[in-house]
This record gives C-alpha cells, sequence and structure tokens, in this order.
C-alpha cells in the first residue's frame, strides 16, 4: 500500500518498500508467499490495463496524473517479483524430470487408498482369535501349550501390527509431501509463469517496461524441473532478442542491460545459445552493428563480473571470432566509417 501511495519521485522510500518485502517473503509460509507475488502480479496486470487505455486516442484521458505515478511503478514491481523468486526458501528437488517428481494427484490418492486398506486390515486382524490351535491343544488337554500358543501369536500380531502401522504413516508422509510440491509447482507454472509472459509480450505496454520481467521469468524457471527448463528457455530468449531490432535506443539499452544479467544468471553452459540466438535475430542493416556491439557487452559482463572460470566458455570461440572479424574487417566495419551511419546510432 505504501508504494502505491508514495510519489515516484521520491524513489528512497519505494527501494525501502521494496527491500522490506523482500525481507519478509524469506520468513513467511507457502500460502503468504504465494500472495506477496500474487498481489504484485496484479499490480503489473493494472499497469498493463492502464498503459493500453492510454493509448487509445479515441477515449479522454482521466486522471493522467494517477496514471503516470502508477505506470513508473512498473520497474520496482518487477525489482520486487525478481527478489521474492530469489528468495524462495520451500523444498522443490529441481534435479528430478518432471514426470517422476510431480505424480498425478490420482497415484497420490491411490497411495493414500493402499495405506487405508492396509490400516483397516490391522483392524481385522487384531480382532480375530487362532481358533483351530486351540482347540487341537485343549482336546489333548494341554493347557500349558495353550498358553505358548497365546503367547507367540500375540507377539506375532503386535509384529505384524506395528509394521503395517509404519509402513502406513510412511505412505501418508511421503504422499502429502508429493502433494505440497505438486501443489507448489502446479501454482507457480500455471499462475505465475503465465502472468509475467503476458506482460513481456504485451505490445500495449513499452518495450523498456516489458524487458526486466524476462530476469524474473528466468529466476522462476530455474525453480523447475530440468524439462520444464529446456523447454521455456529458449521461446524466452528469442523474444528478447527480438527486442534488440527496435529503433529505439532507450528500448536497445534496457534490453541489453537484461540480456547481461541473464547471461549471468544461466551461466556459461548457455553462454553460446544465447549468443546463436543474437545471431539469427539480428542479421541485416542496423542489426549487425547491434550485434557486435551486444557481443561484447556479454563478454564483458561475463568476465569481469566473475561469472565464468578459465576456459568455460572456449567452446563459444568459432561463433565469437565470426562476430568480431565481421565487426572489426568485413562490412560492419566499412559501414563504422560512414560518418552518417556512424552518428545514427551508439552501437555503430
Amino acid at each position: 500500500r505504501t508504494m502505491l501511495d508514495t510519489p515516484s519521485t521520491q524513489h528512497h522510500l519505494i527501494d525501502e518498500c521494496v527491500k522490506a518485502i523482500a525481507a519478509i517473503s524469506k520468513c513467511v509460509d507457502w500460502h503468504a508467499y504465494k500472495r506477496i507475488i500474487v498481489t504484485h502480479l496484479a499490480l503489473l496486470r493494472t499497469i498493463r490495463s492502464r498503459a493500453k487505455s492510454a493509448q487509445q486516442k479515441k477515449k479522454p484521458r482521466v486522471n493522467v496524473q494517477n496514471n503516470a505515478a502508477l505506470m513508473a511503478l512498473d520497474k520496482p514491481v518487477i525489482r520486487l517479483i525478481v527478489q521474492v523468486i530469489d528468495n524462495f526458501h520451500f523444498d522443490i528437488d529441481t534435479s528430478a524430470e518432471f514426470g517422476e517428481q510431480l505424480p498425478n494427484l490420482e497415484d497420490v490418492q491411490r497411495a493414500l487408498a493402499k495405506t487405508d486398506r492396509l490400516l483397516s486390515t490391522q483392524n481385522e486382524t487384531s480382532s480375530v482369535q487362532p481358533v483351530s490351535g486351540k482347540q487341537r491343544v485343549l482336546e489333548q488337554g494341554d493347557e500349558e501349550r495353550e498358553e505358548e500358543q497365546d503367547s507367540e501369536d500375540d507377539d506375532d500380531d503386535e509384529e505384524h501390527n506395528e509394521e503395517v502401522q509404519q509402513h502406513g504413516e510412511e505412505s501418508r508422509t511421503t504422499a502429502n509431501d508429493l502433494t505440497r510440491k505438486q501443489r507448489m509447482q502446479h501454482e507457480l507454472l500455471n499462475t505465475v509463469l503465465p502472468e509475467l509472459y503476458k506482460y513481456l509480450k504485451d505490445e500495449h505496454t513499452r518495450e523498456v517496461m516489458r524487458v526486466p520481467v524476462a530476469l524474473a521469468i528466468v529466476k522462476l524457471l530455474k525453480l523447475m524441473p530440468l524439462q520444464i527448463f529446456n523447454l521455456q528457455i529458449p521461446k524466452l530468449m528469442t523474444e528478447v532478442c527480438s527486442t534488440l531490432r527496435s529503433r529505439s535506443q532507450i528500448a536497445r539499452d534496457q534490453t541489453r542491460a537484461t540480456l547481461v544479467q541473464l547471461a549471468a544468471v544461466l551461466g556459461s553452459s548457455h553462454f553460446n545459445f544465447i549468443v546463436q540466438e543474437l545471431v539469427d535475430a539480428l542479421s541485416r542493416g542496423y542489426q549487425v552493428h547491434v550485434l557486435g556491439f551486444t557481443t561484447h557487452a556479454l563478454l564483458k559482463h561475463m568476465i569481469e563480473g566473475n561469472h565464468v572460470t578459465g576456459g568455460a566458455i572456449d567452446y563459444c570461440l568459432p561463433l565469437l571470432m565470426k562476430i568480431m572479424l565481421e565487426d572489426i574487417f568485413g562490412t560492419v566495419a566499412e559501414q563504422k566509417q560512414v560518418e552518417k551511419i556512424a552518428g545514427s546510432m551508439k552501437e555503430a
């Protein structure tokens, strides 16, 4: 509420609100944690709808100052969502395959039903008395043997009951734990992720405002099993790299700043993939200048920020050398000598 009521000029107060809410997210349970994310996703939806209505010129603009103040919150809200996802402190195994880690609810219910049947068998067994053995003992008149037989039967029943009860408790605990993890995964994938994608791809929202949300998406995908991660990352990187085609210098600068952060989060194993996406997206005209400039920015950030170890990106050398040679000695270098081209954009 304080973020909404604070004027956009008081950046220090908004920053402190972001830090406070992010710190709280480290300590709360799953329901409160989810509520924090959902609340600020709703705020992003409001910002998106205000941006859409502001572009409809036929409608009169009402409360222009309020709209501008609300839309100015997009960056701190996205930054908050990124920090909250960073503070995810719940136990989810991201190394397992998606199907192995998260069974269907029907499988969980069957496991619970099996446990209930075992527990009911336990009650039936405890109520049944061994008859035939006792009758034979009574016919022979051997009372001592009857007592020994009863004692052995009681011991067997107790051991069986303990085993069934222990197995039932373990099965129920495992099923409940898997159900909890499944619900968390399901809510993140089907509630949080689609909202972030909607904001990223919304044409009515300015590119400068949309692109930073990609960092939140990557942070969220890193919490997912490898199967989901590998499926979603190519789509995301294609969307981000294509934004560098924009004629707006501000949009390209914001996208480049986001892209270097994405490269740091993904690490050296995905560096060649990111550069290849840049090559595919920036292939003609002024875009080739953006390609060389952005590749240099990526390398600089990864090396100076100690995000790679020695030799970690050696496998990327063939692709990097091709880009650099063209940028220094090829047609791109010749175009940079033209004063008109060189003065039209920062990357040239």
